[in-house]
This record gives C-alpha cells, sequence and structure tokens, in this order.
C-alpha cells in the first residue's frame, strides 16, 4: 500500500510551485496526494 502524503501550502505561486514539484518527487518514490490531513501518512507544510 503506497504512502499518503498531505501538503499544505501557503504563500505565493513560487511556494505553490514548489509544493508541486515536492508531490512529483515523493510520486516517483511510491508516495500519492492525499485529499485531508486525516487520511495521509505524512504532512508537509
Amino acid at each position: 500500500m503506497p504512502k499518503r502524503i498531505y501538503i499544505e501550502t501557503y504563500g505565493c505561486q513560487m511556494n505553490v510551485a514548489d509544493s508541486e514539484l515536492m508531490l512529483g518527487v515523493l510520486g516517483r518514490e511510491g508516495y500519492v496526494r492525499a485529499e485531508t490531513p486525516d487520511g495521509a501518512d505524512v504532512l508537509l507544510v
């Protein structure tokens, strides 16, 4: 079962871009995006 990650992004559009980049990197490592913090194994703020 893949680990689930929830990413909460604050700030400017560059922060949003960095969060998407991190999601891509972690996705290649087997993580999938969680829609809510409660459904996540890892929280990234």
